[in-house]
């Protein structure tokens, strides 16, 4: 039976169509993997924008945290505060329904009595499970409101570790690229060098 791969051999497919349908399962092609197989590969591929755009956001993010003024400062970390206080009274409500639900079950699997001793070590698993996840259910700290001007210091030291990462994978996939069009130029001659090779049917 066919695979993906290999269902386009009856259909008379040449050398290089197979090698590069299966060429795209390899590491080097593998931002193409998950288009559709007869698409084949690109003469060239090209690096994600990703990085490069989030490069270009947190410039002007950085941009706008330089001149921001000390009202504008302060407007920001209220805004940030009401933000995170909101997210940590959303916390504290789920953690209390969900330590009331562990709490509920512990109850159940310490009255379970199991029909067997080959049973006994299910229980014995059942409770490790459910202490550790209560044991590491760990209280989350009331959001501070900082002063306008430690907001900013500390959003301008986040932007500038966040274009850091990113100039560095930007840098990374920029070299992926250039292995993988060098990986499927080197395929690409290697494959018509092999075909002309090959008897004619």
């Amino acid at each position: 039976m066919p695979t993906g791969y290999t269902e386009i051999i009856d259909k008379d497919c040449t050398f290089q169509e197979f090698t590069i349908r299966c060429a795209r399962a390899m590491m080097p092609l593998v931002s193409i993997r998950e288009e559709p197989l007869n698409n084949g590969a690109p003469k060239k591929l090209k690096s994600s924008s990703y990085h490069k755009n989030k490069i270009a956001e947190l410039i002007n993010e950085l941009k706008d945290l330089s001149v921001m003024s000390v009202t504008e400062a302060k407007t920001a970390t209220l805004k940030e505060h009401t933000r995170r206080t909101k997210a940590y009274l959303k916390n504290i409500t789920e953690k209390a329904t969900s330590k009331h639900k562990h709490e509920r079950m512990l109850e159940q699997v310490y009255a379970w009595q199991p029909p067997t001793t080959q049973h006994y070590g299910l229980k014995k698993l059942m409770l490790e499970q459910l202490t550790l996840v209560m044991r590491d259910d760990y209280e989350q700290p009331k959001p501070v409101c900082a002063t306008g001007h430690t907001w900013r210091n500390i959003a301008v030291k986040e932007a500038q570790r966040q274009l850091d990462y990113h100039e560095g994978q930007s840098r990374k996939e920029e070299e992926r690229t250039a292995f993988a069009n060098k990986w499927l130029a080197q395929l690409r001659e290697s494959i018509s060098v092999a075909s002309s090779a090959f008897p004619k049917y």
